[in-house]
């Protein structure tokens, strides 16, 4: 019985926890919180870019 808990388990918390897969979790979390915020501010660079270029266009239609 304990062999299925411990293979349906993903995570143990308490005396029986497993301190090397709570550093690898917690490593996946922070990677992929970078991730994410990276992803962020390149998306907004690219609307600032793109809000931008519409701006200097219509700008340049005018002087025309």
């Amino acid at each position: 019985m304990d062999k299925i808990m411990n293979m349906m388990a993903v995570v143990k918390t308490g005396d029986d926890a497993d301190a090397g897969k709570w550093i690898w979790i917690m490593v996946a979390v922070g990677v992929l919180l970078v991730a994410m915020a990276v992803l962020s501010v390149v998306a907004k660079k690219k609307k600032e870019q793109k809000q931008e270029d519409k701006v200097n266009s219509a700008d340049d239609n005018k002087q025309k």
